[in-house]
């Protein structure tokens, strides 16, 4: 009886009731993996990262997160606040990283003045000085064109400040300086926390956030794997561009010895990260052979190859990979600032230089209620660094109570105004004694709130000069200027007959002074005029007695009109060049008698690829008048008739005219280092000519030349060989001369 309940209870269990029945249990949904995209260090090398990054979109692999250090910072940042893989590829291979890693702004971008300065002293560097004593500054570079290039990508990319509120939350690894320790960046300023993760030390100053100095976080964290588990990471995505140190026969040059030391720094802390990594990261190595850290023109090339390597992973990558629709709500997060926020409404102002306000605010012109024009913002601030009297220039644009406000902040340099700049020339045909000259020059740069300038020249060699100048600006756009020089100078001089031969040696000592006003014309050209009081005088030192001496006094009005568009002083691959000077010699001004006398100076190149023609030419002509040390035209020596000795042709009156080509040959390219080697030839002809001569194309004398140059840290240089018609030649070594 008992089974039987038994049994007939089991079978109530298993008929269906009546009543409210159970649904049946949905199945979960796997929970994905927290994916966190983790990109290294490696200068140029970095570029591989958006290969990467192509292909992980290609799969449909999202990211959750992403850390960087140094270059990965700089790639994984534009990712994160939403610039496709497409822009940072079109971004990265079309920067000129050449400028990015030097203080010297293009020629275009600085004012006359600092043109001409470049012009007279072919050593670029200047020594500063702060509380009368050398300044060191802190690193080889200062950032300004860095500080651009990362404040304009900011802007360009969110106004968001807190990066966990990026499109993919993001980390920017660097380097306490003065601990070494790894300093994580989750918040501020984007532009800041890429150039903190970045600046090797040395190479670019440290940068402050939150009171802690950062540097490059290769010194701590390169391949920052475990920082990325200790914020949450279940998969890493890792890729590896550290530079592999080399063996010790590859450790030949500067670059690659540089290279080591990169790898050295950054390979031992890349060791303990990769102890953190687990079966399920996918890490990457693309295979970038003998690319470096500075490899920045095979940028492109960089970026295949870390394409290569994310698909030689693509069965692991994929196996991270999400639908359709999940992949498309993901890729509707990832956009930049909308256009409409980038509204300028106002510019502020934040000047604690050594210029008055009017004069900064003058040189931003910037359009109010348009949309802020990125480039219009950098070329204000290159125009202003370019003055060389601010240190390095930030500017930041934020909406503040729904306006878009721009600022920027022009403060003084971490030095005094004073500095010391210095020239060289050495010039010889191996025959003579060689003519050698070295140029000092102080500059007072600004001495007032109106950019008022005061230097002072000393040269010692063949030729001795003691000048002294002023110059003031009279308005806020600094184009009316008020002028004022004095200078005494002593040359030696040798006469030559027609065979070459050195007859006779004199030294010349020659005073001037000139007062006057001038008008700029933006930052291409420049005409002054006033007045100008002279007096030569030459001695014969060698030679026979039968020389007279010369004395001659000169006074006078002048007028001066100079224009200079040249890329560069030397070796200049574009731009025209003029300048033209007339003096009127007057005896109500203290000269022997009336008279005029006329310069012309001018030259265009123009270049394809490699090669570079430049065509210029030299002409003066002393009108009427009495014939001076100042007045006469000389020619001879080096693209200067090129096979004579220098100055062997003396006249009243006389020009040269010469086409030069030249090709690079090879180019070492470091940021600052830059050198570079070329190989060319010049045709030239000219003459020099007497009063009364007639000037025929029969009379000119046709020359030519071939050379090796190079820019040096002392200017440029030549090694060349010359020959005019009439059997002269001769060789030449020249450093410090422009063509």
């Amino acid at each position: 009886m008992r089974a039987i309940l038994i049994c007939l209870l089991a079978a109530s269990l298993a008929l269906p009731t009546t009543g409210r029945t159970e649904e049946p249990r949905a199945q979960e949904t796997p929970k994905r993996p927290r994916v966190v995209l983790v990109l290294s260090g490696g200068g140029a090398r970095g570029s591989a990262h958006v290969g990467v990054i192509k292909v992980l979109e290609e799969y449909h692999v999202p990211v959750d997160m992403v850390v960087g250090t140094s270059m990965g910072s700089i790639v994984g940042g534009l990712y994160a606040v939403g610039w496709s893989p497409q822009e940072i590829e079109q971004k990265i291979t079309t920067i000129d990283w050449a400028t990015m890693f030097v203080d010297r702004l293009p020629r275009k971008d600085k004012t006359f003045r600092r043109k001409e300065e470049e012009t007279r002293f072919l050593i670029p560097v200047k020594m500063r000085f702060k509380n009368w004593k050398p300044y060191l500054p802190p690193a080889v570079v200062g950032g300004q064109n860095l500080e651009i290039l990362f404040q304009s990508l900011e802007i360009e990319a969110t106004g968001e400040r807190d990066f966990d509120r990026f499109p993919i939350p993001y980390r920017a690894v660097a380097a306490d300086f003065s601990n070494g320790r790894a300093f994580v960046i989750g918040k501020g300023s984007l532009s800041a926390a890429m150039r903190a993760s970045m600046s090797l030390p040395g190479i670019f100053p440290p940068v402050e956030i939150d009171g802690t100095p950062l540097t490059d976080g290769g010194v701590a964290a390169n391949f920052p794997i475990r920082i990325a588990r200790g914020l949450g990471a279940d998969v890493i995505i890792g890729v590896d561009i550290t530079s592999p140190l080399r063996k010790k026969e590859e450790l030949g040059s500067l670059l690659t010895r540089i290279d080591q030391v990169s790898g050295l720094l950054t390979n031992g802390n890349k060791e303990a990260d990769m102890v953190a990594v687990r079966p399920a990261d996918v890490i990457l190595v693309p295979d970038l052979g003998d690319i470096t850290f500075s490899d920045f023109a095979r940028a492109q090339e960089t970026i295949d190859r870390g394409e290569a390597a994310a698909r030689a992973q693509e069965s692991r990558l994929r196996a991270l990979a999400v639908s359709d629709d999940e992949w498309r709500a993901y890729k509707a997060k990832l956009v930049r600032r909308p256009v409409s926020d980038l509204k300028l409404d106002a510019v502020r102002l934040v000047n604690t230089g050594p210029l008055d306000d009017k004069i900064v605010a003058a040189r931003v012109n910037l359009k109010v209620g348009e949309t802020l024009d990125e480039n219009a913002v950098a070329r204000d601030i290159r125009q202003l660094y370019g003055m060389d009297v601010f240190g390095t220039i930030h500017h930041d644009f934020r909406r503040d109570d729904g306006q878009g406000v721009l600022t920027i902040e022009t403060p003084k340099k971490p030095y005094g105004r004073n500095s010391l700049q210095f020239g060289f020339f050495l010039a010889s045909d191996f025959r003579e004694s060689p003519n050698f000259n070295l140029t000092a020059s102080h500059l007072f740069n600004p001495i007032n709130r109106m950019g008022g300038e005061w230097r002072n020249i000393v040269q010692v060699g063949n030729s001795d000069l003691l000048a002294t100048e002023y110059y003031q600006p009279l308005d806020v756009h600094l184009a009316w200027v008020f002028l004022a020089a004095a200078s005494y100078r002593r040359d030696n001089v040798n006469i030559y007959d027609d065979a070459g031969n050195a007859l006779a040696a004199y030294r010349f000592a020659s005073s001037d002074a000139r007062v006057g006003f001038g008008r700029l014309f933006g930052r291409w050209g420049e005409l002054t005029s006033g007045a100008y009081f002279g007096r030569s005088r030459g001695n014969l030192t060698i030679g026979s007695p039968l020389f007279p001496a010369a004395a001659t006094d000169l006074g006078g009005p002048y007028a001066r009109f100079r224009v200079d568009t040249l890329n560069s002083v030397t070796w200049p691959r574009s731009g025209t060049w003029l300048d033209v000077l007339y003096r009127r010699a007057l005896e109500s001004f203290g000269a022997d008698s009336t008279g005029g006398y006329a310069l012309l100076s001018a030259g265009e190149t123009v270049s394809f690829g490699k090669n570079t023609l430049h065509v210029s030419a030299d002409v003066s002509d002393l009108v009427s008048g009495t014939p001076s040390y100042q007045t006469v035209f000389f020619a001879g020596g080096f693209l200067r008739l090129s096979g004579l000795a220098n100055n062997q042709l003396v006249g009243t009156r006389g020009g040269v005219a010469r086409f030069l080509y030249y090709r690079e040959l090879a180019k070492f390219d470091l940021g600052s280092l830059t050198n570079r080697m070329y190989a060319g030839f010049s045709l030239e002809a000219g003459n020099t000519y007497q009063p009364g001569d007639a000037v025929t194309w029969p009379s000119l004398r046709r020359a030519g030349s071939i050379f090796l140059g190079a820019d040096t840290f002392l200017g440029p240089a030549y090694f060349g060989y010359g020959y005019c018609e009439g059997g002269f030649d001769a060789v030449y070594l020249v450093i410090g001369q422009r063509f």
